[in-house]
C-alpha cells in the first residue's frame, strides 16, 4: 500500500471506496492528527482537515499498522501533472447541458426493421445514428458526457 501526502487543493473524496463494506472507507476521516482518504488498496494522507470525523478506534488499528511503517518527514507532495488541452464535448456542443433519451424511431434499439411481402429487412436507425438515444441540447440538464463540464481531456 502507497502512502502520499497530497496538496490541499486535491478532492481526497474522489479515493474513497464509493461501495465498500466497510463504511469507514466510504468518506475521508481523521487519524493520529492527519486526514486520510482510502479505497482499501491505496491511501492518502494529508494534513488535518476539521471537517471530517475521527476514525472510530476499533476500525482504526489496521490503519494505524499501515502508517506506522511511513516517515512523515520522508512524503513528499504527489507531482503537477500537466493536463492537456481540454476537448470540446461533442454531445453538448460545449454548453454543459444535454438530454439523453430513448430513440422513439427504433425503440432504443438502434436499427429499424421492416418488410414487404417478399423480404425482411434490418437497417441503422438515421434517428439515432445507431446509438439507440437521441440528445437534446436545448435544456437545463447536466450533460451526461461531460458533467456539466462542456469539455473533457481525452484519454490516450
Amino acid at each position: 500500500m502507497m502512502v502520499k501526502k497530497m496538496e490541499s487543493s486535491m478532492n481526497i473524496k474522489d479515493f474513497c471506496a464509493e461501495n465498500d463494506r466497510r463504511d469507514y472507507l466510504k468518506q475521508p476521516f481523521n487519524i493520529d492528527g492527519r486526514t486520510v482518504a482510502s479505497n482499501g488498496h491505496i491511501l492518502l494522507s494529508t494534513q488535518l482537515c476539521a471537517e471530517y470525523d475521527e476514525l472510530k478506534e476499533g476500525e482504526a488499528a489496521g490503519i494505524k499498522r499501515v502508517l506506522a511503517g511511513f516517515d512523515a518527514t520522508k512524503l513528499t507532495p504527489m507531482p503537477i501533472i500537466p493536463l492537456p488541452d481540454p476537448v470540446e464535448c461533442s454531445i453538448c456542443g460545449g454548453r454543459g447541458t444535454a438530454h439523453k433519451k430513448q430513440c422513439v424511431e427504433c425503440d432504443g434499439e438502434g436499427e429499424v426493421s421492416f418488410d414487404n411481402c417478399f423480404n425482411g429487412y434490418e437497417c441503422e436507425c438515421k434517428s439515432c445514428g445507431g446509438d439507440g438515444f437521441v440528445v437534446s441540447k436545448h435544456n437545463t440538464e447536466t450533460c451526461f458526457s461531460c458533467n456539466g463540464d462542456g469539455s473533457y481531456y481525452r484519454s490516450h
